[in-house]
């Protein structure tokens, strides 16, 4: 679990794109490739993770392996 209190429903930092939910995450998911992200007035980003929360983590996990 990982806290970062972005006060933003979307961010990237550090090439992570990070979806909170009341200032927290749960599932990191290391990504094959690069990829870019529009984050509207914001801009695009390049990315290599993603953080975000889900209610079942392991579940999420299980599923995005498939």
């Amino acid at each position: 679990m990982t806290s970062r209190s972005l006060h933003k429903t979307r961010s990237v930092v550090d090439g992570t794109l990070v979806l909170e939910i009341s200032n927290s995450t749960n599932v990191r998911v290391q990504l094959n490739e690069p990829q870019e992200v529009d984050l509207g007035r914001r801009g695009a980003h390049h990315i290599t993770k993603i953080e975000f929360w889900a209610d079942d983590p392991g579940g999420m996990v299980r599923a995005l392996r498939k």
